[in-house]
C-alpha cells in the first residue's frame, strides 16, 4: 500500500473534526464538481471491486486515539499501581506517536506509561444565536441557541491508502481535491465563516511510516482510524466502542433525506479481521451510500487471545 496524508490547518473556529465517511462525501463531491458526476459515480464504485482508496477520520498531527482493549484485568500486572495506571492511561483518548509505537509491540505497557498532560491542546468557543421558530421562521422570543465550536493552531491529518499501482492517478486526484477543500472549508456553517482551512496532500514522516509498516506474528490484527461498519469486524472484533449514525455520500434535489441510521465501530475500535464497506440502503436513492472502510493500523493482539 502506498501512503499519504491530507494535512488541515484549519483558520476559523470549527464544528467538529470530520470523520472518514463525511470526509469521503467530501472528497466524492469535490470531485463532481472537479471532473464531473459521472467521474464521481465511476470513483465511489472503486477499482476492479476495491474502494478507491481507504481514508482515516481527521486526527491531531503528532497523535493516535488510544486503542480499544479488554478491561485492565487481562493486561497482566504485577501491583495494584500498575493496575490504576492501566485504568487511568485508558482514560485517554489521544496519545503521541511514539507511545503508540510501544503499545504496538506490547499493550501490556499500558501499566507502565504516563499520558497525563501529553494530549493535543484544543479549545472551545461558545457563540449564541437567537432560536428560529420552524412554524413560522421568524426568531423566537426570548430563545437562545448556542452553537460550540473548536479551535486551535495545531494541524490535523487524515491518512489515505492505495495500491502502489494507482499512485500516479490517486496523487493528481488528491493534489487538486486538497487545493479545492481549501477553497470551500470543511464541516458545518461555512456560509458564516466556520471551517476555513489551509489543505495540503504531504508525505507521511519517518515516525508513521514505522507505525503503518509494523509487522507481527498476525499481520491482520490492527486498529482503526476509520469510523466502519461490516459482518466481517463484527466477527473479528476485540474490544470497540458502536454509535449509530446517519452517514451520507450524496444529496437530494428534492428536500430533506430520508436517511436510514448506520451502527458503526468508531475510531480506536480493534480487530483480529475485518475490512468493512460501502453501506447501501441507507436512502431511497440507491446512489446514496455511506462509506464504512476500516482504516487499519497494525498492532499486537495476542496477550488478549
Amino acid at each position: 500500500m502506498t501512503y499519504k496524508k491530507i494535512r488541515v490547518l484549519y483558520r476559523t473556529p470549527f464544528s467538529s473534526l470530520p470523520t472518514a465517511d463525511q470526509l469521503f462525501g467530501q472528497i466524492v463531491w469535490a470531485i463532481s464538481d472537479l471532473y464531473g458526476v459521472q467521474r464521481a459515480k465511476e470513483f465511489v464504485a472503486g477499482f476492479d471491486g476495491k474502494p478507491p482508496f481507504l481514508i482515516s477520520a481527521v486526527i491531531p498531527e503528532g497523535f493516535l486515539p488510544l486503542p480499544f482493549y479488554p478491561p485492565p484485568s487481562q493486561i497482566v500486572a504485577t501491583s495494584s499501581s500498575e493496575r490504576q495506571k492501566a485504568k487511568q492511561n485508558k482514560k485517554r483518548k489521544w496519545i503521541p506517536l511514539n507511545s503508540f509505537y510501544v503499545l504496538q509491540h506490547d499493550p501490556t505497557q499500558m501499566r507502565f506509561l504516563d499520558f497525563a498532560d501529553s494530549g493535543p491542546v484544543m479549545g472551545e468557543v461558545v457563540e449564541e444565536h437567537v432560536q428560529i421558530d420552524r412554524n413560522t421562521l421568524r426568531a423566537a422570543d426570548g430563545t437562545l441557541h448556542a452553537e460550540r465550536y473548536l479551535f486551535g493552531k495545531i494541524p490535523f491529518v487524515a491518512y489515505v491508502a492505495f495500491d502502489e499501482e494507482r499512485e500516479s492517478d490517486m496523487g493528481s486526484i488528491l493534489a487538486e481535491v486538497c487545493s479545492y477543500l481549501g477553497v470551500i472549508g470543511l464541516g458545518g456553517n461555512r456560509n458564516v465563516g466556520k471551517g476555513a482551512c489551509d489543505v495540503s496532500c504531504v508525505e507521511l514522516s519517518e515516525e508513521e511510516r514505522k507505525l503503518f509498516s509494523f509487522h507481527n506474528g498476525n499481520p491482520q490484527s490492527f486498529m482503526t482510524l476509520s469510523r466502519c461498519s461490516g459482518k466481517d469486524l463484527l466477527d473479528g472484533a476485540v474490544a470497540y466502542s458502536l454509535t449509530a449514525y446517519s452517514g451520507i455520500t450524496g444529496r437530494s434535489t428534492s428536500g430533506f433525506f430520508n436517511k436510514k441510521p448506520v451502527v458503526g465501530f468508531e475510531v480506536g475500535s480493534t480487530f483480529r479481521s475485518g475490512t468493512g464497506g460501502l453501506v447501501h440502503g441507507v436512502n431511497p436513492d440507491e446512489k446514496v451510500c455511506t462509506y464504512a472502510y476500516a482504516f487499519p493500523v497494525p498492532l499486537s493482539l495476542e496477550v488478549f487471545a
